[in-house]
């Protein structure tokens, strides 16, 4: 019984020193690892720190460089998680109003509006807003981006929505045994959402759309939610005549969204088609 006893102790006294051993050798490999985005954090606070004239200690550099990598990652993967969330496209999952450059005046003007509506939004205000324009002048990245600004917002649901997806999705439920939900259900869950935006407003026009939209939309004006819409369609009004965006949703619907929405108009160039000019001059330049 006393070697049994012996024999397993010596058994553990060895795993123990096996265990140890690993955990070392684990350290070891991770202390030899070098973290390029971390390397590169730190040339660069030093540099900042020797152009400012700010002493410093090496250990106090690497802390404060780890701080600020470690919080950049937290944010991206925050921001990640939000997009998911907010089914905002993986294209602008990254889209921020503070890293956007306009690409002229117009669309300077637009994006300081834009900001105002996200500002209102984050302060507990609950004001519409409608963007309009031609293909490629920045409505989505820009509707994105304000929706992303409300990360911060604790609380809030958002939500970004194509509306031929929604019409799709909608008409996929009528006469469908399979379906998993009801247009009434998908109606009844955009109308409380605490922020929506409707993308591509008659990108495909159709009575069934307007008829859609404008359920939508009256129980988000009733329900006094932030709402977003982008179309190409014109929102002015001419001749006394109602705007092209008034006409596709209805009088009633029309009337509210005048009532509480701010309209913005991107009227310029097409921004896609301008950066792919200016890529393929670049190249041009470089084969020469």
């Amino acid at each position: 019984m006393t070697e049994q006893k012996l024999t397993s102790l010596t058994e553990i006294l060895e795993r123990v020193s096996r265990i140890r051993a690993e955990k070392a050798s684990t350290v070891t490999t991770q202390k030899t690892e070098v973290d390029p985005e971390l390397v590169q954090e730190i040339e660069k606070m030093r540099s900042e720190f020797e152009r400012d004239g700010i002493e410093y200690t090496e250990g106090a550099l690497i802390g404060m460089a780890e701080c600020r990598v470690l919080k950049r990652r937290y944010d991206e993967k925050a921001a990640e998680r939000f997009a998911q969330i907010a089914a905002i496209p993986q294209r602008f999952a990254k889209a921020s109003l503070s890293d956007f450059d306009p690409f002229d005046d117009v669309q300077q003007n637009a994006f300081l509006r834009i900001c105002h509506w996200a500002k209102a939004v984050r302060e507990g205000e609950t004001p519409w807003l409608v963007i309009s324009g031609t293909w490629g002048t920045g409505k989505s990245h820009l509707a994105c981006a304000a929706l992303n600004s409300l990360r911060e917002s604790k609380g809030l649901t958002v939500r970004f929505v194509a509306t031929m997806d929604l019409v799709r999705a909608v008409q996929g439920t009528y006469g469908n045994s399979k379906a998993t939900t009801s247009e009434a259900e998908i109606t009844a869950e955009l109308a409380r959402l605490d922020v929506l935006c409707l993308d591509d407003i008659a990108a495909d026009p159709s009575s069934f759309e307007a008829k859609l939209l404008a359920r939508i939309l009256d129980a988000r004006y009733r329900n006094d939610k932030p709402t977003v819409l982008v179309t190409n369609l014109g929102i002015e009004e001419t001749g006394g005549q109602p705007s092209k965006f008034d006409q596709y949703v209805g009088d009633l619907v029309a009337s509210r969204t005048r009532q509480c929405a701010d309209f913005v108009e991107i009227k310029t160039t097409d921004f896609r088609r301008g950066l792919r000019d200016r890529i393929n001059a670049r190249k041009a330049l470089e084969l020469n």
